[in-house]
This record gives structure tokens, sequence and C-alpha cells, in this order.
């Protein structure tokens, strides 16, 4: 790709993610997000259909990122593949990613931005099904692999939130969301 493109998205994306810092998803307009980010609305239709395309290219990103650091985990500290250390660097690669660019993901709450948060939760949510049935060799969910995802990433956003919520250290808060889950992929939830 052109490196003027590679700029240009860039600034689009990044315009739109301070932007979030003070204005809700459903408020943010592409003639506002042009002015902000010096961009003609023709180069950004050139780019994007409309601010949904956009959110879909920056959620896609961060999927690769996240797919990119589960494989560097591995690598560093599973290179026998265990189902359970899969699973956690699995969780560790997500948890970076929410926290590397909290700038944008604490503006994906149901509340305030349901649409990023559902279009975040949704690709965590497929990429986390995908990864359990294709892993279930020594470490078979008990249950349905769907049912026993939902439990997991629903407990997962619900605990994320939390520790958001009390302006907890990150790194401590990632130690401790590890270490639960830790607890809960060892339980009799998955059968070895």
């Amino acid at each position: 790709m052109d490196k003027r493109i590679i700029k240009t998205k860039r600034n689009i994306k990044e315009t739109f993610t301070k932007m979030l810092q003070n204005t809700a998803f459903d408020k943010i307009t592409v003639t506002e997000l042009c002015e902000r980010g010096c961009v003609g609305r023709i180069t950004f239709y050139t780019y994007y259909d409309d601010k949904y395309a956009l959110v879909d290219e920056i959620m896609d990103d961060y999927m690769k990122e996240a797919l990119d650091d589960y494989h560097n985990l591995q690598k560093e500290n599973n290179p026998r593949t265990l189902p359970l250390e899969g699973y956690l660097n699995m969780l560790t690669a997500i948890l970076n990613l929410y926290f590397n660019h909290f700038d944008f993901f604490s503006h994906a709450q149901i509340e305030t931005n349901p649409y990023l948060y559902t279009s975040f939760y949704n690709r965590v949510f497929e990429n986390a099904c995908t990864y359990t049935q294709r892993h279930h060799e020594g470490m078979n969910p008990r249950y349905s692999s769907r049912r026993t995802t939902i439990l997991l990433c629903n407990g997962f956003w619900g605990i994320v939130s939390d520790a958001v919520a009390e302006k907890k250290n990150l790194s401590e808060s990632t130690k401790e969301i590890i270490d639960m889950y830790r607890a809960v992929l060892a339980s009799d939830l998955f059968v070895r």
C-alpha cells in the first residue's frame, strides 16, 4: 500500500480515537471527523463507506495485532503448546490489546457506545469460539463450545470493566484476571 494512503488512514483513525475521548460514537459525524483530521470528505469516502466501515477496519487492525501477540506469546512461553497455557495466552493477548489501546477501548462500553462495544465483543467472541473449537484436544469443554465461550467472554468483560471502574493498576489487573482464569480453565468446566 502507498505510504500516503497509510499515513492518511492512520490520521483518520487517530482523529477518530481522539474524538471518542469527548464525543459518543453516535454523535461523531464524517464531516467533523474530516475537519478535525484536515482530510477532505472525498478522501475519507475513497477509503471508507461510512464511519461504521472505519470502525470495522480499526477492529480488524486490532484483531490482527492481538493474533500476532498471541503467536508471539505462544513462541515465548508455550513452546510445547499446552492447552491451558494457550488459553491464557489468548486472554493475555486480548488484555494487552485492550490496555495498549485503552484510549479507544475505554470508550467501547455498552452504556456509552453500544456499537463499538458490540463490534469489539463480537470479534473477540468469534475468535474465542474458533479457538475453543480448534484447540479442544487435551482440554475439551464439558458443555457446548459456544456456551462455554459465552461464559468465558461475558465473565471476562465483566471483570475487565470492573477493574477499569475501580481504576486498578493495569499490570495488577492483568495478573489478577489471568490468575482467575487459570483457576476457571483448570476447573472441571473442561474435560482433560
